[in-house]
């Protein structure tokens, strides 16, 4: 089995530093460049399966890199969201007195969101779902920064001590991993090199 994760292109709140969790937002000029540009990139890839989070940010970056693969549908859906951040959404970091570099999806918390360990269970629960609908399969995921940290754990069975040690995870970056029964091979994580060539 082979899984791509793609993390979707800028939005306007990527670049200001707002906090978006599941508030629907669009892709920036830039945006849609990335999503262009992997869309390129991902093109002559071997893809039967492309799950997407159901926030418009996410489905036009799946959009851009389903143009290069005809016959393939869409699979929408809400499991594969950004983390709930709650009364935090909309608000920028700044605002909130928060570092820049601060990853909130992953280090922050919030009173009526989704825990840091609510979003792991659900990525648990995707892979370990997905692993067995497509043994056989090349399925690509595209989602969100946070959730991307949530399903790298999960694929590779890391603690959250390990995933909190990873780069910070760049729009339209590519993880890709080849699995058999409990191996899983590393072809390429948090990967932007389409980005440097566009």
């Amino acid at each position: 089995m082979e899984i791509r994760i793609v993390r979707h292109g800028q939005t306007a709140a990527n670049l200001n530093e707002v906090l978006q969790g599941h508030l629907d937002t669009e892709l920036t000029e830039l945006g849609l460049k990335q999503a262009d540009a992997i869309g390129k990139r991902l093109a002559k890839s071997n893809i039967s399966h492309i799950y997407v989070s159901d926030l418009k940010r996410a489905v036009d970056t799946a959009e851009a890199i389903r143009a290069h693969h005809s016959g393939i549908s869409l699979v929408k859906t809400q499991k594969l969201r950004e983390r709930n951040l709650g009364e935090k959404e909309g608000f920028s970091k700044k605002e909130l007195g928060i570092e820049p570099d601060f990853v909130f999806s992953l280090f922050g918390e919030s009173q009526e969101g989704e825990t840091v360990k609510e979003m792991f269970i659900r990525a648990q629960n995707f892979i370990h779902d997905l692993k067995n609908k497509h043994d056989n399969d090349s399925v690509l995921l595209v989602c969100h920064g946070g959730f991307s940290y949530a399903l790298v754990a999960a694929i590779q069975s890391l603690s959250f001590e390990q995933v909190a040690t990873l780069p910070r995870f760049k729009n339209t970056n590519l993880s890709h991993y080849l699995i058999s029964g409990n191996r899983v091979d590393i072809v390429c994580q948090n990967c932007t090199a389409h980005l440097e060539q566009a």
